[in-house]
């Protein structure tokens, strides 16, 4: 406790050091990275279309000394948005891109947020075809029904939320039905989430079960030019998505049914490469459910969804993950006309938790060891429990007029030993411009290296945003 706060105490120190030091030299460089290709969507207008977007200035530093990462900035980008749209009787067309300059990778690149056509050929249905951000489920920042692509490396990092989740080129069919709407979603082409894989934050080595002499926590800069699941994403169709979702309204509450087919959106197996273990991306499919509506005076939000691991249906590949159930029921109300607090419980329980059990032990002894060499083995002795929970907490408290907003994000895993907390101050300054800061802080157990947020316990950053909306 005592090292959180003073976390918290240096995260402004930090921030403000990130600020104005490097900003007039972000804004030169940028200004003449970027001069062409500003000047070419001014030259657009004659077709009509009038943009809109912001330009946004970011640093992310770390706050861990003890941090094996040696560059300067975790992230430091300078970011341009052009956004337009254009309509007519026979449908739309909706188009964001973005200019950036990355700092930590010494690239420049344009990233397409969005670019996709919406027709409706009858009254009833609706088309969007093209590259776009899809979303559903009822969760707080915890998905069960929602395999959409998210980036992690954004929310770990401090990027704006909008950035948290990836677009994909994908078809998305909406029918209206009455009181049902019908929406199925299709990626020709895999697309799994961004998550850390050693470029900038170091993650959990595989490799190390095998050879205790090599890092159990590791950083690869090699990895920022790999491209993810590049074993699966050959655009045939047996390596695309499929998903659906069929909602109601009942009453005062929205009832909605979910399937998926496809893969697990992040690396939840890996397999044996020339020596060596690789992430892999096992086949997935999953059914759910989800409640959301009005309670006493909040809103009961409630969600489920059972996976199966199409890799691993027995649960005795200690390599692939194992099918599981998964639950969450969570509540948020405004105690105020400032504070909003939201809290969620979560749950997963392992469908073949002997199997899993019976697979890391049988892994051992086909190295040679006794059963009771394998149960003293970390994999065996750390393995995770067939029942997790995940407890979240957001509190939320607006102040001057709305203008200033202060939002407080903690996930709490007691099975998994660790946690992660989120804390983003932001001041509207104007009507175009806000000033963004806050901190990411993870804790974990060093006997629990592998978990999400514990492979990241010495990798707190603060972060610092400055954005101008035009």
């Amino acid at each position: 406790m005592k090292r959180q706060m003073f976390k918290w105490l240096g995260v402004f120190g930090v921030a403000l050091a990130m600020n104005l030091g490097n900003q007039a030299m972000a804004q030169d460089d940028f200004a003449d990275e970027f001069a062409q290709e500003a000047e070419g969507s001014a030259q657009m207008a004659p077709l009509g279309l009038e943009f809109s977007g912001f330009l946004s200035f970011e640093r992310t530093g770390r706050l861990d000394k003890n941090s094996d990462y040696e560059g300067d900035w975790l992230h430091n980008q300078t970011r341009l948005r052009l956004q337009t749209s254009k309509s007519n009787d026979l449908g739309s067309f909706n188009a964001k891109f973005d200019l950036v300059e990355d700092g930590v990778r010494k690239t420049s690149r344009v990233e397409i947020r969005e670019a996709k056509i919406t027709l409706t050929p009858i009254d009833w249905v609706d088309l969007n075809l093209g590259k776009q951000v899809n979303t559903w489920g009822v969760g707080d920042m915890l998905f069960i029904n929602d395999l959409f692509p998210k980036n992690w490396n954004a929310m770990f990092l401090g990027q704006d939320m909008e950035f948290m989740k990836n677009p994909a080129n994908s078809y998305r069919m909406s029918v209206y039905l009455g009181p049902l709407t019908w929406d199925l979603v299709s990626h020709p082409e895999f697309a799994p989430d961004t998550t850390p894989n050693g470029c900038v934050l170091a993650v959990y080595n595989p490799n190390s079960l095998m050879d205790p002499d090599q890092p159990t926590i590791a950083q690869n800069s090699a990895s920022c030019d790999q491209e993810p699941a590049a074993e699966v994403r050959n655009g045939g169709y047996d390596q695309g998505e499929l998903a659906n979702r069929l909602k109601a309204q009942m009453g005062g509450f929205e009832l909605a049914i979910y399937s998926y087919r496809g893969f697990y959106k992040n690396p939840q197996g890996m397999a044996l490469v020339d020596g060596e273990l690789k992430p892999i991306y096992p086949r997935l499919e999953t059914k759910g459910l989800s409640l959301e509506g009005q309670l006493g005076p909040g809103i009961l939000s409630m969600e489920a969804g059972a996976y199966d691991s199409k890799d691993d249906p027995e649960g005795v590949d200690p390599l692939i993950a194992n099918s599981v159930n998964k639950g969450l029921i969570g509540y948020r109300l405004d105690l105020s006309s400032h504070l909003m607090v939201g809290m969620q419980l979560y749950q997963e329980q392992m469908q073949d938790y002997d199997g899993y059990e019976a697979g890391i032990l049988g892994m051992y002894q086909q190295m040679g060891l006794t059963q009771a060499q394998a149960m003293e083995q970390a994999a065996y002795k750390y393995r995770r429990e067939e029942v997790q929970n995940t407890h979240t907490l957001r509190l939320t408290f607006k102040a001057q007029q709305d203008t200033l907003w202060i939002n407080l994000f903690a996930y709490s895993r007691p099975e998994d030993r660790d946690s992660f907390y989120k804390l983003d101050i932001t001041k509207r300054l104007n009507d175009q411009m806000q000033l963004v800061m806050g901190a990411n802080l993870f804790e974990g157990d060093e006997n629990y290296p592998d978990r999400e947020f514990g492979m990241l316990a010495d990798q707190d950053n603060g972060f610092l945003r400055l954005q101008y909306n035009f």
